[in-house]
């Protein structure tokens, strides 16, 4: 299987999902690639959360219900996770659904249109366990990195 096929199958089992990609040349089809992108996948899917969005807007005069879906990743185990704001920015309710399939009420905590980043927070308290661990995916530190890095 090459490296395309690989990408694409984890981006179908992912769904729409914020997906951090380690760039690497075209020609690095081999096992340490391979390996490198497999590690960074296993790193971060437990903490990636499909976010299901109703939003409501007014049009003619009557509130208009809407819905969407989006993605977004747990940054701290306090439950706080990191988005979009154009899936979650005008979000009257907001489900999260983890990856162990467990659905989760969120509260939109702030937002800004300009970067496109909206944060939220998991009402951990209406977990079937309250006291689970969150499974967080960690920020990397991008001076560390030089070009063709994966």
């Amino acid at each position: 299987m090459t490296l395309r096929h690989s990408f694409w199958n984890t981006a179908g089992a992912l769904g729409p999902a914020v997906l951090f990609l380690l760039a690497a040349p075209a020609f690095a089809d081999d096992a340490a690639t391979r390996a490198a992108i497999q590690r960074a996948v296993d790193a971060v899917y437990p903490a990636l959360v499909r976010i299901h969005v109703v939003m409501e807007e007014g049009d003619n005069g009557r509130m208009q219900k809407s819905r969407a879906t989006g993605s977004g990743t747990i940054i701290s185990e306090d439950g706080y996770l990191l988005t979009n704001h154009h899936v979650a920015g005008r979000g009257t309710r907001l489900v999260c659904r983890l990856s162990d399939r467990e659905e989760v009420d969120a509260e939109l905590v702030g937002t800004d249109a300009l970067s496109d980043l909206s944060v939220l927070k998991l009402d951990l308290a209406n977990r079937r366990n309250p006291k689970a661990k969150l499974p967080v995916a960690k920020f990397g530190d991008s001076d560390k990195l030089k070009v063709g890095d994966t």
